[in-house]
């Protein structure tokens, strides 16, 4: 709706501004009760306002949620640019990395932060565990359950106040063990 008519719409309705007003504090005070309720740990203590400056969906964010997903396995954002770069070659590497940190961040795909290597991106954002091949460096998912809590176990915490795990599994992958 263009500026045009939502002046035309308050000037023959006046009542409608608070509904539009009502409208857009209900849809934020969803999406602060989704971030509480869903990524306690991360967002309990400050909600990220650019959370909200940037949910607006853009064609490259799109794109690039797309590519994660179609490729199905734990990417980095070099091959996530250089898959979308094929079609769409004006997109820049600087675009990717910012929107898939925004995507990690939001919930829509999952950053697996590597040692020594580039963070991944998982297009399954459930909780889980990953094993990484020594030899090719290939991330996979663990088909194990999930230890809720396992922090609520270490006995000295040297002053961490610790939020959440992850676990990365070491060993070498089917392919390379041909």
């Amino acid at each position: 709706m263009g500026s045009i008519s939502v002046l035309i719409l308050l000037f023959y309705c006046p009542e409608c501004i608070v509904s539009l007003i009502i409208k857009i504090i209900f849809r934020y005070t969803i999406d602060i009760v989704y971030l509480l309720r869903y990524n306690p740990n991360k967002y309990s203590k400050s909600i990220r306002i650019d959370y909200f400056m940037n949910k607006r969906s853009t064609t490259q964010r799109s794109l690039i949620l797309e590519a994660v997903k179609e490729l199905r396995c734990h990417v980095t954002a070099d091959e996530v640019h250089n898959t979308i770069v094929k079609k769409y070659p004006h997109i820049s590497r600087g675009t990717v990395y910012r929107n898939l940190n925004l995507l990690s961040d939001i919930g829509e795909i999952r950053k697996v932060e590597m040692p020594n290597g580039a963070d991944r991106f998982d297009y399954l954002t459930h909780d889980h565990y990953h094993a990484r091949c020594v030899k090719c460096g290939r991330i996979f998912d663990v088909e194990m359950e999930f230890i809720v809590d396992l922090e609520k176990n270490i006995k000295d915490t040297h002053g961490f106040e610790f939020i959440s795990h992850d676990i990365i599994f070491k060993g070498t992958c089917l392919e390379c063990n041909k």
